[in-house]
């Protein structure tokens, strides 16, 4: 249990799924207990991926975010899409390289000129505060708060 990560996220009014990552098609949705395993579950069941979508997290300009594990480098991945203007791009990648430091890979950051989001991948294990142990929702906390973090630099430079 990671005990030194407040619960910034009110998961309990969130929409989430697990999806197979092969079709997308649903698997189940809205079971509290999947926020309750291990992230180690997507490692058991690497087909899937949780999908979910929170007003806290379009709060603070995210559209949705998935986690998955990637098969290749078995890391624990995050997908998310940011609403950050193009202009940022050098703060981000700023951002990300010092916050996410260690192995490669270390994150995928592509502007979408369509929808104006940044399309965010990045492993969830290099991030401070990770460990093996972590449960899902402690994930999704953890790329929250990472999220807040980018947000406040970026306000702060302004």
């Amino acid at each position: 249990m990671l005990e030194q990560v407040p619960n910034t996220l009110d998961l309990k009014l969130a929409h989430f799924e697990v999806c197979n990552k092969e079709t997308e098609a649903v698997i189940s949705t809205n079971e509290n207990s999947i926020l309750e395993k291990p992230i180690t579950y997507l490692k058991d069941n690497k087909s899937a991926f949780i999908y979910l979508d929170s007003k806290d997290f379009e709060k603070i300009g995210v559209d949705s975010v998935s986690l998955e594990l990637d098969d290749l480098f078995e890391t624990y991945n995050v997908m998310l899409g940011i609403k950050l203007q193009k202009k940022y791009s050098a703060k981000i990648k700023e951002f990300l390289n010092k916050e996410l430091g260690g192995v490669e890979p270390k994150f995928s950051l592509l502007f979408n000129q369509d929808d104006g989001l940044w399309d965010l991948n990045y492993p969830i294990n290099h991030q401070v505060g990770y460990s093996e142990d972590i449960l899902i929702k402690e994930a999704f906390i953890l790329t929250y708060q990472l999220i807040e973090k980018l947000l406040s630099e970026i306000k702060q430079e302004k």
